[in-house]
């Protein structure tokens, strides 16, 4: 949240509210439970809804890049390289590949997306949410051309297939659906990928409140 900007002689300046936490990395830990986990990036991804309807993209999702405060609540931070929705690139970032690469949607990674849209941002969601249900990123290791071709090419292994793990397929294909190769095949919103999860997450809590498994309707 900003409260004030301007210029110091030559110098342009900004305040910005101060947040008191830590990153989400250090609130979950190396090898977080996943429905905590889960339950976390829900209501990260509800902010940066937020964030998208007040007709800003991000461009930089990241678990590093969400601070969780004293009372628990996500913060979205380093908007050095948000944009306005629907806006052409910057003119410096001309045949640049901007962001960090293993979080970057297939179209940013081959310079096609020529006015920014949340759909890239949810993509990165997806890559988050992966990684805390596996421990490790969909696409990484080698050079950033190697990275960078299987982003483009290569299906991601399904988080409910690493063994040891425990992850339950209908969590699994929320991060695979957010991370679907063609924007249009991706949830549209932040909030409908919060929404996906938190569809996941309360059978799971109503059965644990209740002691009880829950019958669902069909």
């Amino acid at each position: 949240r900003a409260y004030d900007f301007g210029r110091m002689g030559s110098l342009p300046y900004f305040t910005m509210q101060f947040v008191q936490g830590e990153s989400m990395c250090e609130r979950l830990g190396s090898e977080p439970e996943w429905t905590a986990a889960a339950s976390l990036l829900g209501r990260a991804a509800l902010r940066l809804d937020g964030i998208h309807r007040a007709g800003f993209v991000h461009r930089d999702v990241k678990a590093a890049n969400v601070l969780i405060d004293k009372a628990g609540r996500p913060w979205w931070i380093d908007f050095g390289i948000a944009c306005p929705i629907h806006s052409a690139p910057f003119r410096e970032e001309d045949e640049l590949v901007v962001g960090t690469l293993p979080y970057l949607s297939p179209e940013r990674v081959r310079l096609e997306m020529r006015v920014a849209h949340p759909t890239a941002d949810v993509y990165s969601l997806g890559v988050v949410l992966y990684r805390l249900l596996t421990g490790v990123l969909p696409f990484d290791g080698g050079h950033d051309a190697e990275i960078m071709l299987r982003i483009q090419y290569e299906e991601p292994r399904p988080p409910c297939e690493f063994p040891g793990r425990d992850v339950p397929r209908s969590i699994s294909d929320v991060a695979l659906q957010a991370m679907a190769k063609r924007p249009e095949e991706r949830y549209q919103t932040a909030w409908d990928f919060a929404a996906a999860v938190g569809d996941v997450l309360m059978p799971i809590a109503a059965e644990r409140i209740s002691g009880q498994p829950q019958i669902l309707a069909a």
